[in-house]
């Protein structure tokens, strides 16, 4: 699932826009990997979920960016399942 955000809120200075894409298991739900076009934002959060072998759906950070892209995942796993 591929998604775009704002690697901060965008009315302050310096924001960019991200390109996020999420891979997961849609049985388990299991984060398998993800990239993005500006690599070094918030990969310590995606490492230690894939580290722990975690879902995506527990991506829930205070990370805008992190939060959109599991939700738009989320929501398309879901769509799927229906």
């Amino acid at each position: 699932m591929e998604t775009e955000a704002w690697d901060h809120t965008a009315y302050y200075p310096g924001a960019q826009q991200l390109r996020i894409h999420v891979t997961g298991d849609g049985r388990s739900g299991q984060l398998l990997g993800h990239s993005q076009s500006e690599l070094a934002k918030h990969i310590d959060v995606y490492a230690a979920t894939l580290f722990a072998g975690q879902s995506v759906e527990r991506l829930g950070n205070p990370r805008p960016a992190v939060q959109l892209a599991a939700r738009a995942w989320t929501a398309t796993r879901n769509k799927g399942q229906s």
